[in-house]
Parts: C-alpha cells; structure tokens; sequence
C-alpha cells in the first residue's frame, strides 16, 4: 500500500508563486532605493573630505605667503599644486598664490581649485598685509 499526500484544500493559508515574486519585486526596488542613498551619503562625504583639504592647503599656503610677502627680492611660483591622501586615494590642488599692491599695504590671494565628478570648485582666501617701512 502506498501512501499518497494529501491534496490542500484551495482556502488553506500559504504563499502562491506570484505572491512570492511580487514580495522579492518589491523588496528589491527597496533595496536598490537603500543602495542609492548610501551612494549619494559616501559621495557628499568624500566632497566634504575634500572641501575640509582644499580649506587646509589655502591656509597653508597663505602663511607661506604672508612669510614671503615683505620680502621685495624673493620670488616665489604664482602656481603649485599640492597633493593630499583622501579617502585611500590621493587628490591634486591647483594653487594660485598673488601678491599685489594696494598703497602701503600687500593684498595677498591664494585660489585653491580641485575637481569632483566633472564639477571644479574653488576656494579664495584674501587677507592684507603692511609693507616693512
């Protein structure tokens, strides 16, 4: 004598195959919408790391600058680029450095410009110093 499974009944309670899809359709869109958000995050992370660099650089390069200023023989390049590690990576900055004056006194400028996702910002500090007498 063989033993053969009982049929269900059609009311009894349980998932269909189409029920099943539709669960895993829309867990995935879920899903992709999370992995967007976590993208968009690491991306204004990563812009943030590079706006706190550049602001870095802009100092640095501005104390150079206020050093050098008051010496009328040294010369120094109006362009550099300074290279930083950002995020397991490593990042240029273009640098433009001016010294102009302004009466008796210098107006010193340093431009820090760096690109992201095809987009270039840039970071101007402006700062006055007066001349040796």
């Amino acid at each position: 004598m063989t033993a053969k499974a009982p049929a269900l009944p059609s009311g009894e309670p349980g998932f269909t195959l189409v029920e099943l899809m539709m669960a895993m359709l829309v867990m995935t869109v879920g899903l992709l919408g999370l992995l967007q958000t976590v993208t968009v995050a690491y991306d204004y992370s990563l812009r943030t790391m590079y706006r706190e660099q550049a602001l870095q650089v802009g100092e640095e390069q501005m104390n150079l600058l206020r050093r050098r200023a008051s010496d009328s023989g040294t010369t120094f390049p109006t362009t550099t680029t300074a290279t930083r590690r950002i995020g397991g990576g490593t990042k240029s900055f273009g640098v433009i450095r001016d010294r102009s004056t302004q009466g008796e006194t210098y107006l010193l400028t340093v431009s820090v410009t760096w690109h992201f996702k095809n987009l270039s910002t840039t970071h101007k500090i402006y700062t006055m110093k007066r001349m040796r007498s």
